[in-house]
């Protein structure tokens, strides 16, 4: 019997310490993630070298001082009979900080002419450097305070996540919209969507009320904000979309999207940033700042309704291209390498013994506009000649992300980094 009690003693003894060691691992695990965070964050403000610099000039002003002033230093000791080096060391470090920080205590104060033309320029470096190291870390914590109050899936998970579909903006009908990006895009998974808005919690959560939408992540927060946007792993992101949000006029939604383009493109160069906008007259700004796509919704709808008007049964054509549940739609597709420096005629007799769907042109220069031009730029450098090297440096300049060419002539010749222009059937 005792035993048996002993037994159950060492049991229960076991399963509490095994239950306090695993709070103890997750302890160490979120301080670590903590610390990492606020690394990070620090890191991206430039803390680190704004306090290297300040560390900086107070060894410099520190060693000059004691050069100029170095009885005053000693003064300074109580003990001077015993004063080493370390006593100097410790005197003059503490003049620095002082100065530097506090703009000087004043008991520990120049008497030379060098000394004093030391502590103006001191004070001037002081002002600059401790305002920036106190400002960038004001914004690193304020950064930390908004990514705590950001709403999701865990920030920390989506920042490292890869291949996220990041959709930003809102839209009235935005669950049939992304509903049908799901459709359409091939392996794309809910969990793999994030959608950042400022829309009100009841919309989104109405929004994750229907069970295939659940999975959907979500930031809360102003989608143009450096902060909002870099909750999110960009640089390893699928796609970028920036939608004509529905809460704004038309001039205040364009001037969100493009300084979501800018900001986007900033933090990742390389990610494929698709924009849409409602006035023309900003497509410029996207282009300058190498938007990859732009769509241009109210030219569209001109556009369909004046080829309507023309021809009988142009917004029934269109209509039945774009919508992936009818019988053909419009896709594109990787050209095999076999056909890069080819003629057009060549690919098309290919596809044609080859499947069931119909190649109705080319899209060239697909991925990013950024790629796009850094490929160019080495293929440029390769040139021996100079007039042609200069005529390929101002091409690259002209290029054109994603352009089309729709029944292009036999003799026409791939280019590489294009693709195949479908229209597809629905077996």
């Amino acid at each position: 019997m005792n035993v048996q009690k002993l037994k159950k003693i060492n049991s229960k003894l076991k399963f509490k310490f095994k239950f306090k060691l695993k709070n103890i691992n997750l302890y160490i695990r979120s301080t670590l993630d903590e610390v990492a965070t606020f690394y990070d964050l620090f890191k991206r403000e430039s803390v680190f070298s704004y306090l290297f610099i300040i560390i900086i000039l107070m060894v410099i002003t520190g060693l000059i001082f004691l050069y100029f002033e170095y009885p005053k230093v000693v003064a300074a000791n109580p003990d001077r009979q015993m004063l080493t080096s370390w006593d100097k060391i410790v005197t003059v470090m503490y003049w620095s900080i002082v100065t530097i920080a506090t703009l000087g205590y004043g008991d520990i104060y120049p008497s030379s002419n060098e000394g004093r033309i030391l502590v103006i320029i001191t004070l001037y470096l002081s002002v600059g450097s401790v305002s920036l190291f106190s400002a960038n870390l004001a914004s690193a914590l304020t950064t930390k305070k908004l990514l705590e109050r950001l709403k999701g899936k865990g920030i920390s998970m989506l920042q490292k996540q890869k291949g996220l579909f990041v959709i930003c903006g809102w839209k009235k009908d935005m669950a049939s919209l992304i509903k049908n990006i799901i459709s359409i895009t091939p392996n794309l998974q809910t969990e793999d969507i994030v959608i950042i808005t400022d829309v009100a919690e009841e919309e989104i959560n109405r929004f994750k009320n229907q069970t295939e939408l659940s999975k959907i992540n979500f930031i809360q927060g102003a989608y143009h904000n450096e902060t909002s946007l870099r909750s999110v792993n960009l640089l390893d992101s699928r796609k970028i979309m920036i939608l004509a949000d529905c809460l704004g006029n038309e001039t205040e939604v364009d001037a969100k999207t493009v300084m979501t383009v800018i900001t986007a493109k900033a933090i990742a160069p390389n990610a494929y940033v698709c924009a849409e906008i409602l006035n023309k007259n900003y497509e410029n700004y996207l282009k300058l700042v190498n938007c990859d796509e732009i769509i241009l919704s109210k030219e569209y709808s001109r556009a369909l309704v004046a080829n309507a008007a023309s021809s009988a049964g142009v917004a029934h054509i269109i209509q039945d291209l774009l919508n992936p549940h009818s019988g053909s739609f419009l896709i594109t597709k990787e050209i095999p390498e076999e056909f890069i420096g080819a003629q057009f005629i060549k690919l098309h007799e290919y596809y044609d013994n080859n499947t069931t769907d119909i190649l109705i042109g080319i899209l060239e220069n697909t991925g990013t506009i950024f790629d796009m031009k850094k490929l160019a730029i080495k293929e440029a450098q390769k040139m021996a000649d100079m007039s042609k090297l200069v005529d390929n440096l101002h091409k690259i300049k002209k290029l054109e992300g994603n352009k089309p060419h729709l029944n292009p002539p036999n003799d026409y010749v791939i280019q590489r980094n294009s693709l195949a222009v479908f229209i597809s059937r629905v077996s």
